[in-house]
């Protein structure tokens, strides 16, 4: 008998082990899919919204929140914050934050399986399920609070089973208290995990766990209480920022009309199964086959004969109300996505899980072709998400890569949006705390007043978002234009970032040179590099203004450009400047004679210009031949420009 038992134990103790196994290397593979291409895609303009928001207190956060009319509540950002404190808004870091959540749903995915009295292998086949989805995985590798609200919603369901299953005194505070703190969480992640306290409810009610009964009363009273004060949190949040969040909801409306049952259905179901980046086809197969795959999930949990897996099917069953919930507010709120409700995928993950579970038994055999066709779509959606190609729009990395070598401590930026910033930091940490951003948003009337302070910085780094720089709507870049002196222009397909030099008052003339005559009427009065301290140092990546004053004795028919060269030692052009005056506003045609015309301009140093001594050259030429103007040196070797000063570049300046 004792040999029996001994035997018992050790086979349990050898399955407790393989189990053990099991899931950890569920973990590593749910870890690897995710952090394998965490930086695959770019950072995406809600994730440099986090960043922004993440750099506040909750004051400010709460007043940035209602200032630019965002919808999101605080909780996630604010959590993001700590993690940015400690680790760095690198996008590797600010993402691994997410997985971090992602790999804690997978976890307690198989807890709450096995808490719902499903198998080992049913459990397990849930959890993997949520390893490799790529709903999941994708979700759970950007820095927003779909992978935090997810794995928060888990949590608040632990606590929720434990206190309907009845718990002793001692452990209901315990249990009581957690369910508030992670559930009011969950609430501040995404205002759409408000439909799991209704999932909550269904499940205690269809699991028996609530009854219309006297004795059931404590249940009904501990359960609403407990959820009201988990939403209060939010609720204050919603007293202070409702009338901004409506009116940010208006502006990020879509045009699109809302889904009908059909639709939507395939729309969140096709994401759930194989993620956004598969195909069409791909799409509806696996709505299609995960669809038919809970349904007889449901119905074999339904059929047990003890009913020990009653709970599990309510589990599952409360995906509805999710899926109802969210039909509902789509048809009043024209801006939905499926990731809004990643936290219901465990719901559906449960169910798929079942008649997986049971492809071993003869009477589970038939479903051996959906069992490899759901892994199939999963892998296939993987895939896709792996591979999908970058969107231009987002992609940041390049331009911003380049910008690098170039900022300086004090220098300013400008953007129209809050998420530039966020992008900028996350991309380049060292400018946070040294650059200092304004934003770009001003009218005909406003402009003076608020670009004073702008103009306070020694240079200024314009960001445009799919604007024209050079347009003339663009307010902020003609004010500079006027003031100022562009010194670098860096693209990419949806951002043109320009950079302003703006230190030209009050410099001294010890680097001037004066009057050199252009032929046939031009004159050059005056030529200043303003240097430092009246030296003619500088490092890579600086730029330097160069303040020029022209007269001309006659009207100028001729279309002229202005060109400002930078000679290295051996004679080769390093960089230049070349545009009509005054950065373009001011074409050599309109110059009336005997007007002098002050002309700012910069050149901008690169990032790995070796030292020595470099010349300074300026110059014009007809932009209608390119053929370059005489000076009243006559012709020979520099005779077509004129040198104003040298500049020695001593090593280069790290960045700030």
């Amino acid at each position: 008998m004792r040999q029996r038992h001994g035997v018992r134990h050790s086979v349990r103790h050898g399955m407790r082990h393989r189990v053990w196994i099991a899931a950890c290397l569920l973990l590593v593979l749910a870890f690897a899919l995710r952090v394998g291409s965490i930086e695959h895609q770019p950072l995406h303009y809600d994730e440099g919204n986090n960043v922004y928001f993440g750099r506040l207190t909750f004051t400010g956060l709460l007043q940035e929140t209602i200032r630019t009319s965002d919808t999101d509540p605080g909780g996630h950002r604010y959590a993001l914050g700590f993690w940015m404190d400690a680790a760095g808004p690198s996008p590797f870091s600010i993402r691994l934050f997410s997985v971090a959540f992602s790999l804690l749903s997978v976890a307690l995915t198989y807890r709450l399986a096995r808490q719902l009295r499903l198998s080992t292998a049913a459990s397990l086949i849930a959890a993997g399920l949520m390893a490799i989805s790529p709903y999941a995985i994708d979700y759970g590798q950007q820095a927003k609070g779909y992978a935090m609200g997810a794995a928060l919603a888990l949590a608040s369901w632990w606590c929720w089973f434990r206190l309907m299953n009845g718990v002793g005194n001692r452990g209901w505070k315990v249990i009581a208290s957690g369910y508030i703190i992670v559930t009011a969480a969950m609430i501040g992640t995404h205002f759409y995990t408000v439909l799991v306290l209704g999932m909550q409810w269904v499940w205690a009610l269809g699991a028996g766990r609530i009854h219309l009964s006297p004795r059931s009363w404590r249940n009904w009273v501990m359960g609403l209480g407990l959820q009201i004060l988990a939403v209060l949190p939010g609720v204050v949040w919603l007293t202070y920022t409702l009338s901004s969040s409506l009116h940010g909801s208006v502006m990020i409306s879509t045009d699109v009309p809302p889904l009908n049952p059909i639709e939507f259905w395939q729309f969140n179901l096709s994401e759930m199964s194989v993620g956004r980046f598969a195909s069409l086809m791909l799409k509806l197969a696996g709505a299609i086959v995960f669809s038919a795959l809970a349904v007889w999930g449901a119905a074999s949990l339904w059929r047990t004969p003890d009913k020990v897996h009653r709970t599990a099917f309510w589990f599952g069953a409360a995906l509805l109300v999710a899926l109802l919930g969210a039909f509902v507010l789509q048809l009043r709120i024209s801006f939905y996505s499926p990731r809004f409700l990643l936290f219901a995928l465990p719901s559906l993950a449960i169910l798929v899980a079942q008649p997986l579970a049971s492809v071993a038994q003869p009477t589970g055999r038939r479903w051996v072709v959906a069992g490899l066709a759901a892994a199939g779509l999963s892998l296939a959606g993987m895939l896709a998400l792996f591979i999908a190609p970058v969107d231009p729009e987002l992609e940041m990395r390049g331009l911003i890569a380049q910008l690098r070598p170039y900022l300086r401590r004090d220098d300013a930026a400008l953007g129209g949006y809050i998420w530039i910033q966020g992008l900028v930091e996350s991309y380049a940490p060292e400018t946070r705390g040294s650059l200092t951003w304004y934003e770009d948003r001003y009218s005909t009337d406003t402009l003076d007043a608020l670009m004073r302070p702008v103009a306070r910085h020694p240079r200024v780094w314009s960001f445009n978002f799919r604007r024209n720089p050079d347009a003339p709507d663009s307010l902020s870049v003609q004010w500079l234009k006027e003031r100022g002196a562009e010194a670098g222009r860096f693209a990419a397909p949806s951002m043109q970032t320009v950079l302003f030099d703006l230190r030209f008052d009050g410099a001294g003339d010890a680097n001037a040179i004066k009057s050199v005559a252009f032929h046939p009427s031009i004159q050059l009065d005056t030529a200043r590099l303003n240097l430092q301290a009246s030296t003619s140092q500088a490092s890579a990546g600086d730029s330097i203004p160069i303040l020029l004053r022209w007269t001309t004795t006659r009207p100028i028919t001729e279309d002229l450009s202005i060109f400002v060269h930078l000679i290295g030692p051996d004679g080769q052009l390093i960089a230049q400047s070349d545009s009509a005056a005054v950065n373009g506003l001011a074409p050599s045609f309109t110059w009336a004679a005997g007007q002098p015309i002050a002309d700012r301009r910069a050149i901008l140093l690169p990032a790995h210009i070796a030292p020595g001594r470099y010349t300074v050259r300026v110059g014009l030429y007809r932009r209608s031949d390119q053929v370059r103007l005489q000076t009243s040196a006559g012709a020979g070797s520099g005779a077509d420009s004129a040198e104003i000063g040298q500049i020695d570049i001593v090593s280069a300046k790290p960045t700030e």
